[in-house]
This record gives C-alpha cells, structure tokens and sequence, in this order.
C-alpha cells in the first residue's frame, strides 16, 4: 500500500513537472509581432518583454471601460512617481479599421503622457492577444455599426515576458497600486 502511494505521488510529481516543460516551451514558440507606436516607432515582443509591464487591449470608440482604463493607468504612473519609469504602460488598439495612426495618436495623447498607444495590421493584434492570452471579438449591431467584447483588465507581465497579473477593471487604485509595486519589485 505505501509503495502505490509513492508510486502515484512521484507520477503526480512527474507529470506536474512534464505539463511545466510542456506550458514553457508553448509560451516560448508563441508568435512574435510587429507593431507601430503613436510616435511611428516599430515596437516588437521583445521591446515589450525588455522591463516590467501593464497591457490592456480596447479601441477609441469603447463608451466606457477603455476610456476609463487609460484614464486609471495615466493615474497610476503619476502616483508611481519616479518608479513609473521603471514599468512600461501599453494600450493596444483591437479595432485597426477606425483606430487610424492619427486617431489613435490623439486618443492617447489627450490622455496620457506616459501610456504607449500600439497598433498593428489585425493579424498582428491577433498575435498580441494569443500571446497574452486576452480576446476580442469583433460584435456586429443592427444599425450596421459595431462593438467589441474584450478583454477589461490590465495584463501584467515581468520581464522577459513572464505572466505575472492582472488588474480587473474598476479594481480601485489601491490594489491596482499594489499589483505594480509587487511587479516593479519583482525586477530586482
């Protein structure tokens, strides 16, 4: 009897160990992307992974959460102070189509100073949200306009790309304060 109890905690060990292998090398061989931000820079995954960071996915013509979060990120960056250079803010663009290069470049300056709009053919968004693990789906309505369900939180990473949190919208400052200190501390 204890000999079948070692042998099925050494399998459970073992198979906790081979699905880790398995969950590092997916999120190594995820797609890399391209992307360009509001300033016309070329912005890759690897510019993302370099340091810390906070990403949330959504569109200039959100009502409501979108706006919102960039207002809340722009707060969080200032409450930082000077540890707001040590995290890199990003809002990704879902909706390519509208979100132009000058519309999106207004949206987020008018806004922030600090958060960096990112936007990209579709395929790469779709690249973006696979490798964060976020969605969005594009939602038709009857006047022949369209909307967007998404992903409402904020995603946070470590560096080199390490999933690390999230923010969930509407969360309050001060937990979103304490997700971005943990993070900025964990880079040390």
């Amino acid at each position: 009897m204890k000999k079948d109890i070692l042998y099925a905690i050494g399998f459970v060990a073992l198979a906790a160990v081979f699905s880790g292998l398995l969950w590092g090398i997916h999120t190594l061989t995820k797609p890399d992307f391209t992307m360009t931000s509001i300033n016309g820079e070329t912005v890759t995954l690897d510019d993302i992974r370099a340091r810390p960071s906070a990403v949330f996915f959504g569109y200039t013509s959100c009502p409501d959460v979108c706006p919102t979060t960039l207002v809340d990120m722009e707060g969080w960056l200032t409450e930082l102070g000077k540890d707001s250079d040590k995290v890199n803010i990003w809002f990704i663009t879902i909706d390519p189509e509208r979100d132009t290069q000058e519309r999106f470049h207004d949206y987020i300056t008018n806004v922030s100073g600090q958060v960096t709009g990112l936007r990209g053919t579709q395929k790469e968004i779709d690249k973006a949200l696979k490798f964060f693990n976020a969605v969005a789906q594009r939602v038709e309505m009857s006047d022949g306009d369209y909307t967007f369900d998404h992903t409402a939180a904020v995603i946070l990473i470590k560096k080199n790309g390490v999933p690390f949190d999230a923010i969930p919208f509407a969360a309050g400052d001060a937990a979103a304060m304490d997700k971005l200190k943990t993070l900025i501390n964990s880079a040390g």
